[in-house]
């Protein structure tokens, strides 16, 4: 082998290496992506369930319940309390936005966010919030809300908690009928 075959070898396995390299990084990186994905998921799943612990909690549910109805009797107190827990899952519906607009959170979960906000605006307490909190927003999800906003206009927003004790009496109703609901 002469010191000519030596160095084309030498070069053909460094190029095999180079090769080798770069798909690696591109495994990498899109497992990298992947990761990244499943974090955002699970902070975006964290904070929905943080927003459920909170209206769950005995020591704001009261409030909640009265804020979504814009009950005339809250206190400045209750009042501004609903108000600042309204404004940060507007801010959330609006980080959501903004993930799925760049291309990080998919269609799906978007599709429900975007569902639960429309809900919320058929509420007078959170349409009122709205309302107070839209100039502030980012404009392309401001225009999203406005058009959610003008849609939810007059439609009833179902109380979860009767509507889930109804529910639950047919559920007993038809244990004791032995059939489903």
């Amino acid at each position: 082998m002469t010191l000519e075959d030596i160095s084309n070898l030498s070069q053909a396995i460094a190029a095999l290496a180079v090769v080798v390299s770069l798909i690696y990084l591109a495994l990498q990186t899109r497992q990298s992506a992947r990761n990244q994905r499943a974090m955002m998921h699970s902070a975006r799943a964290q904070s929905i369930r943080d927003s459920f612990y909170r209206m769950g909690d005995p020591s704001f549910a009261a409030i909640w319940r009265a804020g979504v109805a814009a009950a005339p009797d809250m206190s400045l107190d209750e009042a501004q309390q609903f108000m600042f827990f309204a404004r940060a899952q507007f801010a959330s519906f609006q980080e959501h936005f903004l993930d799925w607009r760049a291309g990080l959170l998919d269609d799906d979960r978007w599709s429900a966010t975007r569902a639960g906000m429309a809900a919320v605006l058929a509420t007078p307490g959170y349409r009122a919030v709205y309302r107070l909190s839209r100039i502030a927003q980012h404009v392309e999800f401001r225009a999203l809300g406005d058009i959610l906003f003008d849609d939810a206009k007059g439609k009833p927003f179902p109380d979860p908690a009767s509507t889930w004790l109804a529910l639950a009496a047919e559920e007993r109703a038809a244990l004791t009928q032995g059939g489903a609901p």
